[in-house]
């Protein structure tokens, strides 16, 4: 049933990576921040996410969103960001920066793999196991910084202010992964 959800929802599944490759959230310069924060704020209440705006006193606004299981007390947190370098130069570019481009079966755009690409790959599986079996096997939470590209000066602050919000029991940092000896990221 997943796998049959997935192959009948793979394109609108591209079409929201696609508009947010395509949404400009430039931290360095504050270019198009907070609509940023706004679509991935509506991109996760639409998966059925509740979510929250955190501020600081400084700095660009994170995005959170929760989804509590039925059956488990276990929370896994994701960790992302909706930020992005500025794309110049532009002339190294072979699409625009933004312009969320297929071709080849493969995205172009500025955050297509770092990191809107993992957010979105996130989301839709938590999107897909909502719709094939109704729950998630644990409670879920997205914390999505809009400040990881320019080193997050204001996440500590922002952790001490929502630390409430923020206990979890793993946790997963933007790619995943392991480390050299094998361990999850």
């Amino acid at each position: 049933k997943v796998y049959k959800y997935i192959d009948a929802h793979t394109n609108g599944f591209v079409e929201d990576l696609v508009k947010l490759v395509k949404q400009p959230s430039v931290s360095a310069r504050g270019e198009g921040i907070e609509a940023c924060a706004k679509l991935v704020d509506e991109m996760m209440q639409e998966t059925g996410l509740s979510t929250r705006i955190f501020k600081g006193e400084k700095g660009n606004q994170v995005v959170y969103g929760e989804k509590l299981s039925k059956k488990s007390g276990k929370t896994l947190l994701f960790y992302d960001h909706y930020d992005v370098q500025p794309p110049e130069p532009l002339e190294k570019w072979t699409h625009e920066p933004f312009s969320g481009k297929i071709v080849n079966g493969k995205i172009y755009g500025r955050g297509a793999s770092d990191n809107k690409g993992n957010f979105v790959s996130r989301l839709k599986a938590v999107q897909t196991l909502l719709e094939v079996t109704g729950n998630v096997p644990v409670n879920i939470k997205f914390f999505v910084d809009g400040e990881e590209e320019v080193g997050s000066p204001h996440l500590e602050s922002i952790i001490k202010k929502y630390k409430n919000f923020l206990s979890a029991d793993a946790a997963i940092w933007e790619f995943g992964g392991t480390d050299r000896r094998g361990r999850p990221n």
